[in-house]
């Protein structure tokens, strides 16, 4: 899949992109990120082609940046800090659900 231009993705690249983006929150190897990133899954569906690419993008970072972003409360990088927001936004929004 080609994602170097958002204009020029077909409808079958966005459903590889939600594909590898639900794949990378189901499995990320520790139970603490396991949780928060499994919360994100309702949403996919509804994210544009740019967003799916900007939490894709996110969810490459190594796990220990993640786990402290996510899970230890270490300040992100400010470009990362909306996504880590939203991310922690879905997860309290999942459990006040349960």
């Amino acid at each position: 899949m080609n994602t170097t231009t958002l204009s020029k993705l077909t409808p079958a690249d966005k459903e590889l992109l939600q594909r590898e983006v639900c794949y990378r929150l189901s499995y990320r190897g520790t139970l603490e990120l396991d949780h928060i990133c499994r919360a994100a899954l309702a949403q996919v569906p509804q994210l544009s082609a740019a967003q799916l690419l900007e939490l894709r993008d996110f969810l490459l970072h190594k796990e220990g940046d993640l786990m402290a972003w996510l899970v230890d409360g270490v300040p992100p990088p400010a470009a990362q800090a909306p996504l880590v927001a939203q991310l922690k936004g879905w997860f309290l929004a999942s459990r006040g659900a349960e």
